[in-house]
């Protein structure tokens, strides 16, 4: 009988064994309770589910679908067991694959992804922005192989250079069909439509590095309403049977016409004064204005807009209702600019062209829609309401709004129209800003009176004014300015301004409005700005400058009969005006000078002359009993020259032997005549 060998365990042992193996338990009970507390939710996910192989994808892992663990986590191909090293799995087999990832002890999802055979032909997608009104039917396509490197400016389009794509239905087809690249990154450029010899679009060659660059011109006069577009660079992709998404916008601005009149046929609306033509790389961004690179001329080729025209007939009729008369496909497709001072609208009116300036939506921006409405104004414009004025203003700038020398402007004016006098320029400028929609552009403008001297070249030069910048001066008769034609009023009714004698002790007074009516005092004009004519009455001139709102004049302006000193000039400090008389403003000297307050020596009254410039209106001031008109010399003004660097200033004066001005300095002497407002 086998003895059997008993261990005994001594009482300590015993207990400190019992005690670890209960806190053994109440450790593993702890953690099993923290378990339960703080679950772990590990996801995987690639960014595609297939390649052709030679491809690649990449994976994330994260934690409880918020915090990513890529890094920490292990990725293993579970067929083969082998792991993804860096999260990116390449391979050149085809075939389906599962992919699972562990992080500290805790199995993600299962990921499959499907490596396809190499041959895999490229198709695409194009997509067009909202704001494109008709998408193409044709496009250019530029492909990029750039091996295992990223798309840059080094790149030629060696995979695909300007490939026509044509739309079949829902697909786009092309031919010779290309593959997928090996192991390749692929980046695509496209536009729309495709160039041919006719739409004035050239691309670069095969050559040239970079992204590929879009030269246009805009063809001809009729054949402006092409859309181009460009989509936005697809870089470094690698082979996928999906087809390559393209999202197409439009880099051109789209213009459009309403008309509004009193039954006038429209036949023709075109712009002219624009910039025609361009570059944009395919890969440009929205910069707005700046979106192309203009060759920087510009034209004065005219852009026709197609239009509805009524049945039967070649042109459109206007109504007293504010009307879009652009054709669907008439809509003119214009390179993003900032418009040019002298671009036009102009419009064939009854077979006669006259232009409009653009005064709104003066920067075009890509792939926005501007409608400019046109109202057809009357045949000439009245500066007075309730009365007559010295004279009719055309509506509009003669020769279509275009810049001529003083020859052509002299021969530009309708029957029964005439340039203006150097005198009657003046009244124009006085006046024009109450005349709603007058149309008067930041220009200078011809006048019929020649200058006396020549230039120093021995040119005939002719006079002018500018009615924005309140200058009157001279020019050489080849020079470009704009004019606008004046007409006769017929012999009705109380003409403005007139000049009241019936305070003739104090001198006369020039009325350019009073209770019954006269010049109308304020009107909205350009950038929905409002103009005014007239000033407050005052007894003091403020101090104001040459383009202050200041600078105007008075509805009724008493001019004294004398000057402060009669027999010698004085400095602009060294006279102060009686109490409630004051020193004029600028234009209120020009008006005394147009209406006779100088002496009959400084007008020409003789029409035969090419000096002719008579007084304004038909009852000169000179001519009232008791007032000493005004010396053929300077005479001190209350207006300075606008602030300049360090905001310093300088007084103006104006001479009344022809109306102009000067800037002088105060320590200067001139004359000094006083004038003052009356109810």
């Amino acid at each position: 009988m086998k003895q059997q060998s008993t261990t005994l365990i001594p009482f300590r042992n015993w207990l400190i064994a019992g005690f670890i193996a209960t806190l053994s338990g109440m450790l593993a009970f702890t953690a099993c309770d923290s378990d339960k507390e703080v679950s772990k939710v590990i996801s995987l996910a690639s960014s595609q589910t297939s390649f052709v192989q030679g491809g690649s994808v990449n994976f994330t892992v994260l934690l409880n679908e918020e915090e990513d663990v890529t890094s920490q986590a292990v990725i293993t191909e579970t067929g083969s067991g082998a792991q993804v090293s860096n999260a990116t799995w390449t391979s050149d087999t085809p075939g389906t694959y599962v992919f699972k990832a562990t992080y500290e002890g805790v199995a993600s999802n299962n990921v499959t992804i499907t490596v396809t055979e190499q041959e895999v032909p490229i198709a695409f997608a194009p997509a067009f922005a909202a704001s494109v009104q008709a998408a193409p039917s044709q496009i250019g396509v530029f492909g990029f192989d750039t091996g295992a490197q990223e798309w840059s400016a080094t790149a030629t389009p060696n995979l695909m250079y300007n490939q026509l794509l044509i739309k079949e239905g829902e697909q786009w087809v092309y031919e010779p069909v290309q593959n997928w690249p090996l192991q390749a990154k692929t980046s695509f450029f496209a536009y729309a439509p495709y160039a041919s010899a006719d739409n004035g679009i050239v691309i670069s060659t095969q050559s040239a590095t970079g992204a590929p660059v879009l030269t246009y011109e805009l063809p001809s006069g009729d054949d402006c309403h092409t859309d181009i577009m460009i989509a936005t660079p697809r870089l470094d992709l690698s082979a996928s049977e999906e087809p390559v998404g393209m999202e197409f916008r439009s880099v051109m601005t789209r213009i459009g016409f309403r008309i509004k009149g009193q039954g006038e046929q429209i036949s023709k609306i075109a712009i002219r004064g624009i910039l025609a033509g361009g570059s944009i790389a395919l890969n440009a961004t929205n910069q707005g204005t700046s979106t192309w690179v203009s060759n920087g001329n510009i034209t004065l080729n005219e852009f026709e807009a197609g239009l509805v025209y009524d049945n039967g007939q070649e042109y459109v009729t206007a109504t007293e209702t504010m009307t879009n008369v652009t054709a669907e496909d008439g809509y003119l497709y214009l390179m993003p600019q900032n418009v040019h001072y002298e671009a036009r609208i102009v419009v064939t009116i009854d077979g006669m062209q006259i232009g409009f300036p653009i005064e709104s939506a003066l920067q075009w921006m890509p792939g926005e829609e501007y409608i400019f409405d046109l109202t057809i104004p009357s045949a000439a414009l009245d500066y007075t309401d309730n009365a007559s004025p010295a004279l009719l203003i055309a509506s509009l700038d003669g020769a279509a709004a275009q810049n001529t020398n003083w020859t052509d402007a002299m021969a530009g004016c309708s029957e029964g129209y005439r340039l203006p006098t150097y005198n009657e320029g003046i009244l124009i400028m006085l006046y024009m800003n109450g005349i709603a929609n007058n149309s008067f552009r930041y220009a200078s403008y011809w006048t019929s009176t020649e200058h006396t001297e020549l230039d120093w070249q021995g040119d005939k030069q002719s006079k002018f004014y500018d009615p924005f910048r309140n200058v009157l001066s001279y020019s050489v008769q080849y020079g470009l300015m704009a004019f606008r034609c004046v007409g006769k009023v017929a012999p009705v009714g109380k003409k403005y301004p007139y000049i009241d004698d019936s305070d003739a002790a104090n001198g006369p007074i020039i009325v350019s409005r009073d209770a019954n009516g006269g010049a109308r005092p304020s009107a909205m004009g350009l950038y929905d700005q409002t103009y005014h004519v007239f000033h407050d009455n005052w007894t003091t001139t403020p101090n104001h400058s040459l383009g202050g709102s200041s600078n105007l004049i008075s509805r009724k302006l008493q001019v004294a009969n004398a000057d402060l000193s009669d027999t010698s000039q004085i400095t602009l400090g060294d006279f102060t005006c009686p109490d409630g008389w004051r020193t004029p403003t600028m234009r209120e000297l020009m008006l005394i000078y147009i209406v006779g307050g100088s002496v009959s020596d400084a007008y020409v009254t003789d029409d035969s002359s090419p000096y002719y410039n008579p007084v304004a209106i038909d009852s000169p001031m000179n001519n009232v009993s008791g007032f000493t008109p005004l010396k053929a010399d300077s005479y001190w003004t209350s207006t300075t020259t606008d602030p300049g660097r360090g905001g310093s200033t300088n007084p103006m004066s104006v001479g009344m032997h022809d109306g102009s001005t000067k800037i002088l300095a105060a320590t200067e002497t001139l004359y000094a005549r006083c004038v003052r407002d009356v109810e």
